[in-house]
């Protein structure tokens, strides 16, 4: 904003607002914001219905900084990723770069401006409600309204260093859109130490910030790391409470140096160690672009960190197209240095999003692929199989990208997955994972994004599911069709089923014991976004998820789960507690606990649901 006249700031926005306590007559009207109440000095003016009252007061209370624009005749109020801008005269606002109607124009008024009131609570996040016996205006941040009546939700705040990341503000994917076929780098990163407290990580622009909790919630110690490249890749500790970060940037096509770090810190905050990942596509990893359309995972297990992510190459000389596929890299974290035997350059293609968790003896991996192969898939010990598979869509032109003619309808380059990764966690006897899909299993339902409702399922795995041999059809290996000896679960099995790949080659698929927990019909009104998969103390299995119409949030919703798909608690609303698309839900006991942002006030809340209640 230019010729800001902060001099005549408080003049033109009628700054003078003062607690309810240090006014010596009963107000004639009041505007009551987080309980506390505070007295204009000017009365509100009536516009056709609408209550119009100095903007600055308002926004000092809510401590929202504000700007002046003299010549423009524009008022700015600004804080994290919240900014509204209102001119004088104009129907409407700027709120995050989107016009909002107002009910009344915005005026000067005895050299003040006045903008409606309602408007100003609304664009802050509260619900606006008018209380007669007192004469006052009480705003209630929605959020906290909604959640506070939810069976068996707590929760506590503590202040964040930097912006945090909010879903709320920030996370509008839906589940047609095309950006929703991918993962997404972390956020947000809530780890559970064996003493059932709670580490916190997250990443501003510049830092990566850790906090260690306390049993209420309240920060213990805080730590914050200068981040070497751009972007976050994750965050885990080991049992002497070292942190590991990592960090990644993009590089341009031919440039090998590397570009993916792996750093490990001790308690205190001090450097101890640091892997820089070979990224050339020589005898390294081939990443051009790190964490791309995919997202990443660590995890610790047995003196090692595994690094689960998904990347672009760089251009491949047979066909001079940038692919783009999973890899895992393992590093022994005392002595900082590759476990190139359990690593994997390649773990499928094109890997779209990424699940990693250790099982006591083992790192085992999930790949959302699309490609080779079609499905998700499960690999422990460098050995995979396919645990779910889903429909493609064929193209009409008979010549494919990297040139070949393979008639029409006899390939495929289909990005779309029409099903999204949960969850994969550990059980007695194998794995469970969780996802979310369209029911039918039909090639010519494939035209859009979304097709048809999303829906949860979930399919139980045997533990030693990479011994098993791969399922065979008309003299070949067939890996996209599921074995009834690697998922055991009782549930659906799909008539066989055949798409053609990129370069025109026959793959059969079938689905087995896939467990549908839910049932939505009507894509324009129920999907399921966003799965979330967690163990509890008790055994049960939390399942969480938001639900979406086709293009708008709805709500987020848990039920309970045993380890065949059993429903031990039905469907509850938890309100709008939002889930960010590449982090993981946790558990302290039976509490299943979520932290999220709050990037207008930068604050981190810790959410706590208890499952019993």
């Amino acid at each position: 904003m230019n010729k800001i006249k902060s001099v005549m700031l408080a003049s033109m926005l009628g700054l003078a607002l003062l607690p309810m306590s240090s006014v010596w007559a009963a107000p004639k009207f009041s505007v009551v914001i987080d309980g506390k109440s505070y007295t204009l000095e000017q009365e509100p003016i009536n516009r056709k219905g609408s209550l119009l009252v100095p903007f600055g007061p308002i926004f000092k209370a809510l401590d929202i900084p504000v700007q002046w624009n003299n010549e423009s005749k524009t008022v700015t109020a600004s804080k994290g990723k919240l900014n509204i801008e209102i001119t004088v005269g104009y129907p409407g606002a700027i709120v995050n770069d989107d016009w909002v109607e107002l009910d009344a124009s915005a005026e000067t008024i005895g050299g003040r401006v006045y903008v409606p009131l309602r408007f100003i609570g609304e664009s802050t996040g509260n619900d606006v409600k008018w209380d007669k016996t007192s004469n006052s205006v009480i705003f209630t941040n929605r959020m906290a309204q909604q959640l506070a009546s939810v069976k068996g939700y707590s929760s506590a705040l503590f202040d964040s260093k930097g912006t945090p990341y909010d879903a709320s503000a920030a996370d509008q994917i839906a589940p047609s859109s095309w950006s929703n076929n991918y993962g997404s780098a972390p956020e947000i990163i809530t780890y559970v130490n064996p003493d059932q407290r709670i580490t916190v990580a997250w990443d501003d622009e510049k830092e990566v910030h850790i906090s260690e909790l306390t049993d209420s919630y309240s920060v213990a110690a805080s730590l914050s790391f200068a981040k070497p490249y751009e972007m976050f890749g994750g965050m885990v500790k080991d049992d002497q409470g070292n942190y590991y970060v990592l960090y990644a940037k993009p590089n341009k096509d031919e440039d090998m140096s590397s570009n993916v770090k792996l750093v490990k810190f001790d308690k205190s905050g001090s450097q101890t160690g640091v892997y820089d990942l070979p990224t050339d596509n020589k005898t390294g990893f081939d990443v051009m672009t790190p964490i791309s359309h995919a997202g990443s995972r660590l995890a610790y297990g047995n003196h090692q960190v595994a690094v689960h992510m998904g990347k672009t190459q760089h251009k491949n000389t047979s066909d001079g197209l940038n692919h783009q596929s999973g890899i895992l890299f393992v590093v022994n974290t005392d002595a900082m240095t590759l476990d190139e035997e359990a690593s994997m350059h390649w773990t499928a293609s094109h890997s779209f999003d990424q699940r990693l968790i250790y099982d006591g003896h083992d790192f085992v991996l999930l790949d959302l692929a699309d490609n080779y192969p079609r499905g998700f898939y499960l690999t422990k010990q460098q050995s995979g199989q396919v645990v779910f598979t889903f429909k493609t869509e064929h193209d009409n032109d008979p010549v494919n990208p990297a040139g070949k003619n393979l008639g029409a309808y006899k390939w495929s380059n289909d990005n779309k997955t029409y099903s999204e990764l949960g969850g994969l966690v550990q059980t007695d006897s194998g794995y469970i994972v969780l996802g979310s899909s369209e029911k039918t299993f039909d090639n010519n339902k494939t035209s859009d994004y979304l097709n048809e409702s999303r829906n949860l399922f979930i399919v139980h795995v045997v533990q030693n599911f990479n011994e098993q041999s791969t399922e065979e059809y008309d003299g070949d290996s067939q890996w996209n069709i599921v074995s009834k000896h690697v998922v055991d679960s009782v549930g659906q099995d799909s008539p066989l089923n055949h798409f053609y790949d990129f370069n025109g080659g026959i793959n059969y698929q079938k689905q087995v014991g896939v467990v549908w927990l839910t049932d939505f019909t009507d894509k324009n009104k129920e999907n399921a976004v966003r799965p979330k998969l967690v163990k509890l103390e008790s055994g049960k299995y939390a399942v969480v998820w938001e639900k979406w119409t086709a293009d708008q949030y709805v709500s987020t919703q848990y039920m309970l789960i045993d380890d065949k798909g059993t429903i031990m608690k039905p469907v509850t609303d938890i309100g709008p507690l939002r889930l960010n698309r590449g982090d993981d839900i946790t558990a302290v006991g039976n509490k299943l606990v979520r932290v999220t942002g709050d990037s207008m006030n930068n604050q981190l809340r810790v959410n706590v649901i208890d499952t019993d209640k």
